[in-house]
């Protein structure tokens, strides 16, 4: 008898659990140079929500050169709620 898909498929973690290796060390302090998932769609467009979920987990972080906007809710560099739901859409497809 075969195993249900369900058992086999590699689920998605939310949180700091679910950022890439790469946003991790970056995060962490491996600041030599941006990671691609920080630049490229649609890991910029999920940027803030992950710089939120990695502070919440390390109160005394403070981000990457550049990326002080992180910390700033106003800041216009957010990107707008309609790229966020749809930089979420893309994830749910590729999980």
């Amino acid at each position: 008898m075969t195993a249900p898909k369900s058992t086999l498929r590699r689920r998605r973690k939310s949180g700091i659990d679910g950022l890439p290796a790469t946003l991790r060390e970056w995060f962490a302090g491996d600041r030599t140079k941006t990671p691609w998932a920080a630049m490229a769609f649609p890991g910029y467009a999920l940027l803030p929500e992950r710089w939120l979920a990695w502070k919440d987990e390390h109160p005394d972080a403070a981000p990457p050169a550049g990326y002080e906007w992180l910390n700033d809710p106003a800041s216009p560099w957010h990107p707008p709620a309609w790229l966020v739901r749809q930089a979420k859409s893309c994830m749910r497809r590729v999980a």
